[in-house]
């Protein structure tokens, strides 16, 4: 004997209609059908099954303000590099290095890395977001004067996070950035984990999707966060 008892987010009685709005607008797929349907469901499919070019592509109409580089490092797995450009109130992810040894005719060494950065980045003044568990590129990065913040690398967080950047159009991106495109096209859910009822992705095809999260859980989520604290704090 059991008792089904099914809510959604209407059902909350001290939610105004724009606050509601806003919700629906920030979830998609496997987090819209959990926290605005409240249907527990499995995730599978295609991670960002949000993905639209026609309206998440173009060029910016103005110079950034501002320059972060995000990077996710690899030894045997690709290294890739995102440059993102603050213009106006949107992030624009505006060009990537991708370098994968297992493809090409050698590896590269770290310091071989750290010239490629530099020339990528060229005179641009950035800081730099850098997965923590690539301690040796860290160093040569910070050997050449560049600011490394090490990346916060919760992974569903990152991608609803992400999500709804995408979502609310935080960030955007240019055409052109090749790699990144074909990793939103294959980077999914693992369906053997989600039959155990664990969410978790496939570890392939996941390189600038590692890079792109890192920026977002750096730069947007903190922000926000910060905004809505200031926006609640006058209150007590």
């Amino acid at each position: 004997r059991a008792l089904r008892l099914h809510f959604v987010m209407t059902d909350n009685p001290s939610l105004s209609d724009e606050v509601i709005d806003r919700y629906e607008h920030m979830y998609s797929g496997v987090f819209y059908q959990r926290y605005i349907l409240g249907q527990w469901v499995l995730a599978d499919g295609i991670v960002y099954d949000n993905f639209n070019k026609d309206e998440m592509v173009s060029n910016p109409n103005q110079q950034p303000s501002r320059y972060y580089v995000s990077v996710d490092y690899g030894t045997q797995n690709p290294t890739v590099f995102l440059l993102w450009g603050k213009c106006g109130s949107v992030w624009y992810c505006l060009k990537e290095y991708y370098y994968d040894g297992r493809h090409s005719s050698r590896q590269k060494t770290d310091d071989e890395y750290a010239r490629d950065f530099s020339q990528f980045v060229g005179d641009i003044r950035c800081e730099v977001i850098v997965d923590p568990s690539a301690a040796s590129f860290i160093a040569k990065l910070r050997e050449r004067r560049y600011r490394v913040i090490k990346a916060d690398n919760d992974v569903l967080n990152g991608i609803r996070e992400t999500q709804t950047a995408m979502n609310s159009g935080e960030i955007k991106f240019t055409p052109g950035l090749t790699n990144l495109f074909k990793e939103f096209a294959s980077y999914v859910w693992d369906d053997k984990a989600s039959q155990k009822g664990e969410d978790k992705v496939v570890k392939a095809h996941d390189h600038a999707m590692d890079a792109m999260r890192y920026f977002v859980m750096q730069v947007i989520k903190r922000r926000n966060a910060a905004h809505t604290f200031k926006n609640t704090s006058k209150y007590f």
